[in-house]
């Protein structure tokens, strides 16, 4: 019968075997899993064997490390135990990253590779060097320090290497960078100092080879410097990641961040995956927020120790971590591999931040997803990036709660049946009997699963999958309420009868501030057409701005970080009481201004901003097209009440406390005062 069975296809031969390296390294390729080199790989690794100096443009994630790192391994003369190789890495992150990824692939060569970085003893970075380090791989800062102190014997280097110099420039390490390689043998000295190292004459020059994901000025006078004659390798994002990564935005809208960031961590059920932040203070927020919803998270920032920074990411290594949420600085460096999803929870405005972050998934050949939250506020920058990656990111909306119950649905009966399948059921079976003489089985079957469930979730922000399902049908409820009224606000909207906002903006005429320059800012940053803004008085010290009700929310996010004439500005809902100073003058506008039309400024007496399609700053006589008839607001709009309504109901919207606990007359809104009519002129006697 052996004659049936299939014939298994000879297996292809490992890519790697092309370089004709030497058996030890060849042995520690295939048992780390590399198969075929990648473009960078392929085009370097070669060149480098030969001794050529090699310039490599590419990103984070193409497999950089191994392109040097093979030839350099390959090249050391064991028999000589001092540093034959230098590695340069921004940060401390990187230097143990890349230290271990040479060290795994110099265990059966049986290489010293050794880190030296700012926070660790320098005992023990002696201790190693005097073992006999054959690489050392450092950051600049440390590794000057050791040539200074000359404890780093540079006589038999013969390699060195900048990875991710443009980081390195971009860190403030350009000029150490300089200070280092000048100590190489058969380098230029360096500018505008004295050696630090003096080395003996004759020596054969170093081997340089730089990487770099973009080649600013700086970094192409380091090399024209440096390096003899370099061959110049490219490998663009469409080449090294982007066929790996699927790339997808959500459009929050209106959502809160951290809410649609659950929702999606939810549906999607990643593996591995890192959450960028830009500051450490929301790092820290998100994590504790995710942790509340039953995520395993950490932070990663700059504030942490070293030591704390280092357990993280080996807790994260180690699966004890799902979601680990970061700062760019922190998570320079970070090699992790498996890592299935990238976040951007705050959208970098550098597409090569956006590069850098996405690279830490998709690594080696793996799939992988990176997903980005966009705000109204980021469609610019989103732009940006596609144009910079030359590729379309896929456009979705973030998930809605009944997304999310239908995968938690799924998941507790993929648990269910696999306890049925497992066995083992009999302790239970007996009482499950038993409750059947008084209850129905689906009553018995669903209690049950309402106990497993609280228990699963407990410590969690009202996550079960029960509340999950309430919340569900009531969202569903209302976005098809809102589905039926969809043609009725669309009617009403066409004959003038949007919702009116107030903005209150905290700059006025003191800071200069023109009415260009809030629709301009609004325009912007908040991708409002400038026709949708209406009325804008410009007071001393703030200004207020009508803006439809439903675009408030978006409108004041959007606001929050944004420079208004050089300065930050605060930004709220207007209250009655921020129209007082403007009422008090007269009722009127700023005089004179800017009307838009194609004949140019010019001066009126009662004029103002109108900018034609680009928004309108009118006297109080002219309302903007769609001050109609009022609708109920969403919930993170609030309207300003009317002068009408305030008068009124002066109770009820006055922000001043009452009488009955403070003895102070209530708020009363000041009246517009009235222009005395014009006098009669005299009459002349002829």
């Amino acid at each position: 019968m052996a004659d049936d069975q299939p014939i298994a296809e000879p297996e292809a031969p490992n890519g790697f075997l092309a370089f004709d390296l030497s058996a030890p390294l060849m042995r520690a390729i295939v048992e780390l899993g590399y198969r075929t080199p990648t473009p960078i790989q392929e085009a370097t690794i070669s060149l480098l064997l030969s001794g050529r100096d090699v310039i490599g443009q590419a990103q984070t994630g193409t497999g950089k490390t191994a392109a040097y790192g093979i030839p350099i391994l390959e090249r050391i003369d064991t028999s000589i135990r001092k540093p034959q190789a230098l590695v340069l890495a921004p940060t401390r992150e990187l230097a143990i990253q890349v230290a271990k990824a040479l060290d795994a692939m110099a265990r059966f060569r049986h290489l010293g590779v050794v880190p030296v970085y700012g926070g660790q003893s320098y005992e023990r970075q002696l201790q190693a060097f005097r073992s006999g380090a054959h690489v050392v791989v450092g950051t600049p800062g440390r590794m000057l320090d050791h040539l200074r102190r000359g404890t780093l014997d540079l006589s038999a280097v013969r390699f060195a290497v900048l990875d991710e110099a443009d980081e390195m420039l971009d860190m403030g390490f350009i000029d150490d960078v300089e200070a280092i390689l000048s100590c190489m043998p058969g380098a230029p000295a360096a500018r505008n100092q004295a050696p630090i190292v003096k080395l003996p004459e004759g020596l054969p020059p170093v081997q340089i080879a730089l990487f770099s994901a973009t080649m600013p000025a700086p970094i192409v006078r380091l090399s024209t410097r440096f390096m003899r004659n370099p061959e110049h390798i490219s490998v663009t994002p469409s080449q090294a990641m982007v066929p790996q990564i699927t790339q997808v935005a959500y459009d929050l809208g209106g959502m809160e961040k951290g809410e649609a960031l659950g929702r999606i961590l939810d549906v999607e059920a990643p593996g591995p995956t890192i959450v960028f932040c830009a500051t450490r203070r929301a790092v820290d927020d998100i994590a504790e927020r995710l942790h509340g919803r039953g995520y395993r998270t950490a932070g990663l920032h700059g504030d942490m120790a070293q030591a704390e920074r280092e357990r993280v990411m080996r807790r994260f290594r180690d699966g004890a971590v799902e979601v680990m949420v970061a700062t760019d600085v922190a998570a320079r460096g970070l090699d992790v591999a498996g890592v299935t999803h990238v976040i951007n929870f705050d959208l970098p405005w550098d597409p090569e931040v956006y590069v850098h972050r996405i690279g830490r998934t998709g690594r080696a050949g793996r799939e992988g997803e990176a997903i980005t939250l966009v705000t109204p506020r980021d469609g610019r920058a989103m732009r940006q990036i596609e144009m910079a990656l030359r590729a379309k990111i896929i456009r979705k909306r973030p998930p809605t709660l009944g997304d999310v119950a239908i995968k938690r649905r799924a998941a507790a009966q993929v648990t269910v049946a696999t306890a049925i399948a497992a066995g083992n059921l009999g302790p239970y079976e007996g009482l499950v009997a038993e409750l059947s003489e008084q209850f129905d089985a689906a009553a018995i079957a669903a209690a049950a699963l309402r106990l497993w469930d609280t228990a699963r979730t407990a410590g969690r922000d009202g996550s079960t999958l029960g509340s999950i399902l309430v919340s569900a049908a009531v969202e569903a409820e209302r976005l098809e309420a809102q589905a039926r009224e969809a043609p009725a606000r669309a009617a009403r909207a066409a004959e003038g009868g949007r919702s009116v906002a107030r903005i209150f903006i905290g700059a006025g005429r003191a800071a200069g501030v023109r009415p260009q320059d809030l629709v301009g800012a609004i325009a912007s940053e908040a991708n409002v057409p400038g026709r949708s803004i209406g009325s804008i008085s410009i007071q001393e010290h703030h200004s207020v701005v009508d803006v439809p009700g439903e675009l408030a929310g978006v409108i004041l996010s959007a606001l929050e970080s944004t420079m208004i004439r050089g300065r930050s500005v605060a930004v709220r809902l207007a209250e009655p009481a921020d129209m007082a100073g403007d009422m008090n003058q007269g009722g009127g506008r700023d005089s004179g201004g800017y009307r838009g039309s194609d004949r140019g400024p010019r001066p009126g007496g009662s004029g103002g901003y109108r900018g034609g399609d680009q928004g309108g700053f009118a006297s109080d006589a002219r309302r903007a097209p769609w001050a109609g008839r009022s609708e109920p607001l969403p919930r993170h709009a609030v309207r300003a009440p009317s002068w009408s309504e305030v008068e009124a109901h002066p109770s009820e919207t006055s922000s001043e406390p009452s009488t009955a606990r403070t003895g102070r007359r209530p708020f009363a809104p000041p009246r517009l005062a009235r222009r005395p009519a014009p006098r009669p002129a005299r009459r002349r006697d002829a």
